[in-house]
């Protein structure tokens, strides 16, 4: 085909030729339009992926590399164990005063678990209780339980937690924040991909959210609350181990006593004749 001829073809297809330019351009200025607002919400979504799998890890006890010394006001949980032995046949009414000293302070008691053991005079009461107090009443309803009873063993723990809520409240203010940057680019989008897409980032960002802030209360509770775990042991009887010796037992014994004097005389015999012997030589000589 000529030059000539090329031309004029291209005459008789410029409505063709002008469509598709228009089209590529259109295209090509919505690419620019929603790639940056896709582009920025899929790279912020991969940073709070990220971000949210580093802080579970850190917010977690056994991974914590210091104690947050930076910190103005320090977060300790208190927790302590009684054990203490109360006089028999006088459980019930030392189980009874437990309960109304934990009134009196108003705590809680989360678990109560009263066993007998053994039967008959043998027989005593076990009860363990965990309390929940305030921790500004703590010191008081514990002075007040170790004086139940005999006191048989105390030990108590204090454990430092502000790197915990440290990294929770940081977290937190961090999460707010990114769902504060989602809701501003839907307010600000206007392609219907995007804003579905977004709403659904939304709503696993409140998700998020809630979670750490459900942390964050717990963290305050343990701080704000101690445990207190008590131990009542009624006292078992002074007869308990005392019992008859049984006919059985007696023949028992008496058989072994008579064995183990069979064996001294099959051991001694030999060495008896021997030293008679000797002792008839030794007079038959001399004479």
């Amino acid at each position: 085909m000529s030059i000539k001829n090329q031309i004029q073809t291209v005459k008789e297809n410029w409505l063709i030729a002008v469509v598709i330019l228009v089209a590529f351009i259109a295209f090509s200025g919505m690419q620019d339009k929603i790639s940056p607002l896709s582009n920025a919400a899929e790279k912020q979504y991969a940073d709070s992926s990220y971000e949210r799998l580093s802080m579970a890890s850190s917010i977690v006890p056994g991974y914590q590399q210091d104690f947050a010394p930076e910190a103005q006001e320090r977060a300790i949980t208190k927790s302590s164990s009684i054990s203490s032995e109360v006089e028999r046949n006088n459980f019930q009414e030392s189980s009874e005063k437990v309960k109304s000293l934990i009134k009196q302070n108003n705590a809680i008691i989360l678990n109560e678990n009263v066993n007998e053991y053994e039967s008959g005079r043998k027989s005593y009461l076990t009860g363990y209780y965990q309390i929940k107090i305030e921790t500004s009443k703590y010191d008081s309803l514990v002075n007040e339980l170790k004086s139940i009873g005999e006191l048989k063993s105390f030990s108590e723990n204090a454990d430092d937690i502000t790197k915990r809520k440290v990294d929770v409240e940081s977290t937190l203010k961090a999460e707010r924040e990114r769902l504060a940057r989602y809701n501003k680019m839907y307010e600000e989008s206007i392609s219907v991909s995007d804003k579905i897409e977004l709403s659904d980032r939304i709503f696993n960002q409140e998700r998020t959210i809630k979670y750490y802030e459900e942390e964050l209360n717990n963290v305050n509770n343990q701080v704000s609350y101690s445990t207190i775990s008590l131990t009542l042991n009624e006292k078992r009887s002074d007869y308990a181990d005392i019992i008859f010796v049984k006919f059985s037992d007696l023949i028992k014994s008496f058989v072994e006593s008579l064995n183990n004097l069979l064996k001294f005389f099959v051991v001694i015999l030999p060495w008896a004749v021997i030293t008679l012997i000797l002792y008839l030589l030794y007079r038959r000589f001399m004479k």
